[in-house]
């Protein structure tokens, strides 16, 4: 697809119930309004950088997942996956 509105319109006609937005920034602030659910990654980590995920302010987001997760042979990082719905 060549914009956000023409995915929306190709995953509408083919009938997907879920379709993923996987950045970058501008595509994230543009999509918020489209979403209901979010899937999101916080790997405990800090790094430089001028483009982050934009905040769920908790009255419109509600955590309804959180998954910890410890460094293991594949990965070094600690993270926790977690997914949000729009009240």
């Amino acid at each position: 697809a060549h914009s956000l509105e023409e995915a929306i319109s190709i995953a509408v006609e083919n009938e997907e119930t879920e379709a993923f937005v996987i950045g970058g920034g501008e595509i994230y602030r543009q999509s918020m309004p489209f979403l209901d659910r979010v899937y999101l990654t916080r790997v405990d980590i800090e790094v430089e950088g001028d483009v982050f995920f934009p905040e769920l302010p908790a009255e419109e987001w509600k955590l309804v997942s959180s998954e910890p997760h410890g460094p293991d042979e594949k990965n070094p990082m600690t993270y926790t996956f977690e997914v949000y719905e729009r009240l």
